[in-house]
């Protein structure tokens, strides 16, 4: 897929999101968005709960589902991982569980990136089978397998924060290291992660406000002679104006190629 059409997917997606679901908040609209503003839209628009854990692991997702009697099945080998955010959803519902420790930033995005899982690869698809109905909520209609399947997405804080991140929290031998090892190489050939960060990024970030900091940037926005625009200049603006991580808004001028003008002239 073109680096152009990810970033166009990812746009509309934000787009539905907002026309459907995020029309009744005001504040969903204001940036920086804050990480109470998303949860309460995420909690009102699609019955899921936000639910920060600090050194959050599996075991203690699977304490929480255990305690309110929600069906789950998970891996043995998942309680290694170091996470980030975790979704559960399960009959049109869910818990987004979040690292509690982490950054106010670093939270948000994590739960923004959890959203996109669920609108992705869970809400959208049978959404739109019943938009045109009508039939809202639609996950009261239907008694189908695709409704009543849980759907579980397990995000390290490298699938979301880049190869810097820790991978592991424990290891107890080798053998478990080469089968993490394993399982990690057959995640990186799934697009979900990429999918939802993409929509995460955003967003927290809409890509036609990151290309007007980049215009005011260049002073194209007042007619002047465009001018060069650092990358860290454009990075520093991103992450004042949307309330994000610098990582974060590097990626996003990095992903967006903003600033080219810069590469252009020297």
């Amino acid at each position: 897929m073109k680096h152009e059409q990810r970033h166009r997917i990812a746009q509309e997606v934000v787009d539905w999101v907002r026309q459907h679901c995020f029309k009744e908040n005001r504040d969903s609209s204001v940036y920086p968005l804050s990480f109470e503003a998303l949860s309460t839209v995420i909690r009102e628009s699609f019955r899921i709960a936000v639910h920060p854990l600090p050194q959050l692991d599996i075991n203690k997702i699977t304490a929480v589902l255990s305690r309110l009697e929600l069906p789950f099945e998970f891996a043995t080998l998942d309680r290694y991982w170091a996470l980030a955010g975790f979704l559960y959803a399960h009959h049109g519902s869910g818990i987004i569980f979040i690292e509690e420790t982490d950054p106010e930033e670093r939270q948000k995005f994590s739960l923004a990136h959890e959203l996109g899982h669920f609108i992705n690869d869970y809400y959208r698809p049978v959404y739109l089978k019943y938009e045109n109905n009508n039939t809202i909520p639609l996950f009261q209609e239907e008694e189908t397998a695709q409704l009543r399947q849980v759907v579980s997405a397990r995000c390290t804080k490298r699938d979301i924060f880049g190869e810097s991140e820790p991978e592991l929290v424990e290891v107890n031998n080798k053998q478990n290291e080469q089968l993490l090892v394993e399982l990690r190489r057959e995640q990186k050939e799934k697009f979900k992660e990429i999918k939802a960060n993409f929509f995460a990024a955003e967003l927290l970030m809409p890509m036609e406000e990151c290309e007007r900091i980049e215009h005011e940037c260049e002073g194209t926005s007042r007619g002047e002679p465009a001018r060069p625009c650092r990358s860290d200049g454009l990075t520093a603006a991103l992450t004042k104006q949307f309330g994000v991580s610098r990582s974060a808004a590097a990626i996003r001028v990095e992903e967006l190629r903003l600033g080219v003008l810069e590469e252009r002239l020297f």
